[in-house]
């Protein structure tokens, strides 16, 4: 059987009965998950990616009247995009980002101050729930 205790582990054997305890680690040394930094990766590779949709997307417009017009496969393989998804740009449908900014329902800003909060509560020993976030 195992009991948490404020980040003490007390647990006993049931086949022979041993006791143990594992002592309370340091609330210094108790840092973030690595889940944070993927994301945070995650999101700067999407914001590169879009940049270079961008570009290539200017060029696409810049080359029109070009004789011979560069293909679209042309542009997509220089700048390092995929050719379906600049078609459907110089279509006009948005990018991930701009669809998922105005779905937001809080500013970036307000996003920020409730993450540090919570960082910051749970760095002092009293995370929150996500019920009593929302």
């Amino acid at each position: 059987m195992c009991w948490l205790w404020a980040l003490s582990l007390k647990w006993q054997d049931p086949e022979s009965g041993t006791k143990a305890f594992v002592q309370k680690p340091d609330p210094d040394s108790i840092s973030m998950p690595p889940k944070a930094s993927t994301a945070v990766k995650a999101r700067k590779d999407l914001e590169e990616y879009e940049e270079r949709m961008k570009r290539a997307v200017d060029e696409f417009y810049a080359t029109r009247g070009q004789t011979p017009q560069p293909s679209q496969a042309d542009i997509a393989d220089k700048h390092g995009v995929k050719r379906p998804t600049l078609s459907a740009r110089i279509q006009g449908r948005p990018s991930k980002l701009v669809s998922a900014s105005q779905r937001q329902k809080i500013y970036p800003d307000e996003e920020n101050l409730i993450v540090d909060y919570l960082v910051e509560t749970a760095r002092r020993g009293f995370p929150d729930t996500r019920k009593r976030c929302l």
